[in-house]
């Protein structure tokens, strides 16, 4: 025969236990331990004691008895006459753990700022004239939005960090006209190709970098509207604080190029204006690499 629950929980809530006796034994406090070698007549001298429960504990015990039976027959009652509600309980607490097990482990929403959201940098307006049939580069820009990023770099660039300017500046014109090939930049240009690159790379200069040193652009020849003379006394300073911070005479150079090129492009083989840029070369100390700056500047860059 199968037991039921009822024959398993065999419980009859007007019975009354009577509660065990506990003993307590009373130790000497000068003995650390009972000595597990006292003599018999020792052992007898032992005095038992009975642990009386205060008046106040027992009604609480007593208390706590009854509230315990009752919650018993209660779940009796529901498991074997209700099951329907019993079950409705059992999920309701199963709600109840799993909320508090999940509110646990989730993050306090409510103290968790949103990520801030990332602000765009404003594209400068940089204009770079096209030439032959190759358009302006705003119009490119249009559909390759990519080139909006070389001018945000080319705005970010600094006299002390001019030594990265010339890879940024063919960068930005291989993908300005989709070719990295020097004959077809020609070709499209209708311009010899290094004169398109200092064309390009004196415009651009003039909108950045050199606005730092108080120069201001201009859309006319020169790219700025202060002369050649008072370009070159304005950068000096600027140049001699940012190649002492280069290691290398290369990246010295590499500093000094972009500008001393600009300075030779304004000049438009001006005698006074050339000797003023060889006075400049000489002050910061490169007047043995004024040839190559001069007519091949190209040959700082080859490794």
């Amino acid at each position: 025969m199968t037991e039921t629950f009822e024959d398993k929980f065999d419980h009859d809530p007007d019975t009354v236990y009577e509660e065990e006796e506990e003993e307590d034994l009373d130790l000497d406090p000068d003995d650390e331990f009972a000595d597990s070698h006292h003599t018999e007549d020792q052992s007898s001298n032992t005095v038992k004691k009975q642990k009386t429960p205060s008046p106040g504990g027992g009604c609480l015990m007593g208390l706590l008895k009854v509230f315990l039976s009752l919650g018993l027959i209660a779940f009796c009652y529901f498991y074997i006459f209700q099951p329907e509600k019993f079950t409705t309980i059992q999920n309701k607490i199963n709600e109840i753990i799993s909320s508090v097990e999940y509110d646990a482990q989730a993050p306090v929403l409510s103290n968790i700022e949103p990520p801030a959201k990332q602000k765009e940098q404003p594209v400068p307006q940089i204009i770079l004239r096209g030439s032959g049939i190759l358009p302006d580069y705003s119009t490119v820009a249009k559909q390759k939005n990519a080139l909006n990023f070389h001018l945000i770099k080319a705005d970010q660039i600094r006299f002390a960090t001019l030594d990265t300017y010339h890879d940024l500046l063919q960068t930005l014109i291989y993908d300005w006209t989709g070719e990295n090939d020097p004959a077809k930049i020609q070709q499209m240009t209708g311009l010899p190709y290094q004169q398109f690159v200092n064309q390009v790379s004196a415009s651009l200069l003039s909108q950045t970098v050199l606005r730092q040193a108080g120069l201001t652009p201009a859309n006319n020849k020169r790219k700025i509207l202060q002369d050649p003379i008072q370009a070159m006394a304005a950068v000096y300073p600027r140049l001699k604080e940012a190649m002492a911070t280069k290691k290398t005479v290369r990246d010295q150079l590499k500093t000094l190029e972009p500008v001393s090129s600009f300075l030779i492009y304004i000049c438009n083989n001006s005698f006074e204006c050339l000797a003023s840029w060889d006075l400049l070369i000489d002050m910061l100390g490169a007047k043995k690499y004024a040839q190559i700056l001069e007519k091949s500047p190209e040959i700082i860059y080859q490794h």
